[in-house]
């Protein structure tokens, strides 16, 4: 008897040692990239810093414009075609249930690949010597690239209606957010907001369409949990968590910043909400 229970008690403890190991699947299969570089991915360093970073998320679609556009277009006709003439008074566009500001976006860390860094530069924060901080000019420093470790993150319409995600300047603005040792979610990034006003743009997503970015793999002593918050529209979208770990000086905000107008914000109070995508207070783990 107490060898069937010590039987039944390595199997269970077999299955449960082959369920951790099982890949992490995801609500949609991601399509397969090959990466336009090749590295030796284990060769490559993870990113470490000491201090807050400026996100850089630019994406690629992967589609083209003309085809989104057809997608687009043939959704809108779809939809249309579907409902009757009603009495002109009652009738709504359907369009306006359907479309909205809310794809999904999720890291996947089931591939490390490679990632370079490459604007960061034009943002730099300030370099230390001798206990002082000293602050470049922007778009005077040399261009600094860097390859690093990543993970590639999608952003994924999986329904039938039409999504949109906002970009500036191309790039989606996300940025990294890590669980303190007192269990709040804070920003280890900051975004850099573009001045001028046309570098917004709303990019439609129909159904089962994709674009991506990726992210940079943090190096650090503190191992904490790792989520994406992303400004769209007026909606704040988060991404999946993860494990990861950082430098626990990356939580500390920069005491001046290079560009002067957040400098003016921050010393006005009102500079959270133009840096952090409208930061209201540091939210519990539920």
């Amino acid at each position: 008897m107490n060898r069937i229970i010590t039987l039944l008690f390595l199997s269970l403890l077999l299955w449960n040692c082959q369920l951790q190991n099982k890949p992490k699947t995801y609500a949609f299969d991601p399509p397969q990239i090959e990466d336009k570089e090749l590295y030796d991915i284990d060769s490559l360093p993870f990113f470490e810093t000491e201090i807050m970073q400026v996100a850089s998320t630019g994406y690629e679609k992967i589609i083209s414009d003309d085809s989104l556009r057809a997608r687009f277009n043939h959704f809108i006709d779809s939809v249309y075609n579907s409902y009757e003439e009603e009495d002109e008074e009652e009738w709504l566009d359907p369009t306006d249930t359907l479309i909205s500001y809310r794809p999904s976006i999720i890291i996947d860390t089931t591939r490390t690949i490679s990632y370079q860094v490459s604007k960061w530069h034009s943002y730099k924060l300030p370099t230390f010597s001798y206990g002082k901080e000293i602050y470049p000019q922007r778009h005077l420093s040399t261009p600094v690239y860097e390859d690093v470790k990543g993970y590639r993150v999608w952003v994924a319409n999986l329904s039938d209606s039409i999504k949109y995600i906002l970009t500036q300047d191309g790039d989606i603005m996300a940025i990294q957010e890590a669980l303190t040792p007192e269990g709040k979610w804070k920003p280890i990034e900051y975004w850099a907001h573009s001045w001028c006003g046309n570098s917004i743009r709303p990019n439609p997503l129909s159904g089962l369409t994709y674009t991506y970015f990726t992210m940079p793999i943090y190096k650090g002593e503190y191992k904490t949990k790792i989520r994406l918050k992303v400004n769209n529209e007026e909606e704040i979208l988060y991404s999946n968590v993860i494990e990861g770990t950082i430098n626990l000086k990356q939580f500390q905000e920069p005491s001046e910043f290079v560009l002067p107008s957040y400098n003016r914000r921050k010393r006005e109070g009102r500079w959270y909400g133009n840096i952090y995508f409208n930061e209201r207070d540091t939210i519990d783990v539920l």
